[in-house]
């Protein structure tokens, strides 16, 4: 989310966030090294207007652009509850997997009541497999490329001891990989160079320019820290 409090049709109220009124950019960020590097990005700009044949929703319009310039195949997808949806997971040409709400389209049904560290498994459309698992609330992530395989995860519990419990292994992958986009801001707003101004392209101009310069300091920082 970029800063912005003069007029333009670009800026977007977000209810849940700190500062509800930005300009969005959608990013596909690295998160598995740590780097928060930036590949791609795309400037949302309202409602899309064009004729889309397919009718897809807005979370698969955005994922699938931003994916169409990966370069490398080898490469797996996470991304949050907001795009995901079970025929974004069908159609996607690259291993994926997501939080999900419960309510969408085609999204299998879990019923009962789970205590701390137990699990739910239920299959979708296309061999696509939905996880729940119960930790301090419910979550459910749906994967195209993970199977009901069940591993182990530490927790704290209320005096402070740490336990081990059992956890769907797609969930235990998605909060290894998750997390790129907010890292990235996260780095960019370190070094904050932005100025006070009526004109929405120099805010974003000057977003671009420090994720820019972020992404040309990762390599080299990674490069001085293995020749130590």
């Amino acid at each position: 989310m970029t800063k912005f409090k003069g007029r333009s049709s670009l800026k977007q109220y977000m209810q849940l966030k700190p500062i509800k009124r930005r300009i969005k950019i959608w990013e596909r960020c690295d998160s598995i090294t740590i780097t928060g590097y930036a590949y791609d990005f795309n400037i949302y700009s309202g409602k899309n207007e064009s004729n889309d044949t397919d009718n897809r929703t807005l979370g698969e319009r955005v994922v699938m652009k931003l994916a169409d310039t990966i370069r490398e195949p080898n490469v797996v997808l996470a991304f949050d509850r907001f795009f995901t949806s079970v025929r974004l997971l069908t159609i996607i040409d690259y291993p994926a997997l997501s939080t999900c709400i419960m309510n969408r389209k085609n999204v299998p049904k879990f019923e009962g009541k789970l205590k701390r560290g137990e699990h739910q498994f239920r299959s979708c459309l296309d061999g696509l497999t939905a996880a729940r698992w119960q930790d301090s609330k419910d979550f459910v992530v749906i994967s195209n490329c993970h199977t009901t395989i069940v591993g182990e995860i530490t927790r704290k519990q209320k005096d402070g001891t740490k336990l081990k419990v059992s956890c769907p292994n797609s969930i235990i992958f998605y909060n290894q990989i998750m997390g790129g986009v907010d890292l990235s801001d996260q780095k960019v707003s370190v070094y904050d160079c932005s100025r006070k101004s009526t004109k929405w392209w120099k805010k974003v101009f000057f977003k671009l320019l420090m994720s820019a310069v972020v992404n040309a300091w990762i390599p080299y920082n990674e490069v001085n820290e293995n020749k130590t």
